[in-house]
């Protein structure tokens, strides 16, 4: 629990330092702005226009390019919290000696009674789901070894979409630049027009950055920590299972958790 609440600490941390670094850059004119006592305001650099320009952007070429499935199901991927994932992994790593005796000794029905079920990785309701219907172990892991395959694969895509738009974003900037600058060459003799159309061309470039590198890059390791919590629960599953279909003493597990332990720590 310590380690979850400061995870999410950091998390407001690190988002809190990017904004502080962008309003310090704003609020920025030098001493010479700062003796005439003018004022500075991080509303100069939000414009709405160039905002919708570089996402509406940004969501067609992903819809083009993907389409609405897997847009829906990146989003769902979003959402899910790696540091949730792996304090319920340290969890069931304390409780996998648990759970083979109770195996051994009472059965598999009993596993549920031992564990909080319902709050358990996907990849554990499947092991204690199989092993309930009484499919031979060796046929659990084969059906483990297709979905770890798969779920990889899935995520991966979505970690390669993420980036592929983040690449685009920066061009969709300058493409925004471009479209600015040409009204603003074609209006020049309309003073009223040439604000509007510099902010276009100098603003989509800065959001075009800022989507691309600031915003859709923390995604894209964000996915690859989620990739690999998940992984790692496969890995745990796949350890608990051959205990199992060895029938080798649970002694074996607290040995192989210690030995994770020391080599983590060192």
């Amino acid at each position: 629990m310590i380690k979850r609440f400061l995870n999410f600490i950091f998390l407001l941390l690190g988002v809190g330092l990017i904004f502080g670094a962008i309003f310090m850059a704003v609020g920025n004119e030098g001493a010479s702005a700062v003796a005439q006592g003018e004022k500075n305001s991080i509303l100069r650099i939000i414009d709405p226009s160039s905002i919708i320009f570089i996402f509406l952007m940004l969501i067609g070429s992903a819809l083009v390019s993907y389409g609405l499935t897997e847009m829906t199901q990146l989003v769902g991927l979003l959402f899910l919290s790696p540091y949730k994932a792996n304090y319920q992994i340290e969890v069931l790593n304390k409780n996998l000696k648990k759970m083979a005796d109770v195996y051994y000794q009472q059965g598999v029905s009993k596993i549920r009674e031992n564990i909080p079920f319902k709050t358990v990785l996907p990849v554990w309701r499947v092991v204690i789901q199989q092993l309930e219907i009484n499919l031979p172990i060796r046929d659990i892991k084969d059906l483990l070894y297709n979905d770890a395959d798969s779920y990889r694969l899935k995520i991966s895509l979505k970690i390669n979409m993420i980036n592929n738009l983040s690449s685009l974003a920066p061009s969709f900037g300058v493409l925004g630049t471009v479209i600015g600058l040409i009204k603003l060459l074609a209006n020049m003799e309309d003073a009223a027009t040439i604000g509007p159309n510099m902010s276009l061309a100098l603003m989509t470039t800065l959001y075009g950055i800022f989507f691309g590198s600031i915003l859709m890059k923390p995604l894209a390791a964000r996915l690859d920590l989620i990739r690999n919590a998940y992984m790692n629960s496969y890995r745990q599953a796949f350890f608990w299972l051959d205990i199992l279909e060895q029938k080798k003493p649970t002694f074996y597990i607290e040995e192989d958790y210690s030995k994770t332990k020391q080599r983590k720590k060192q």
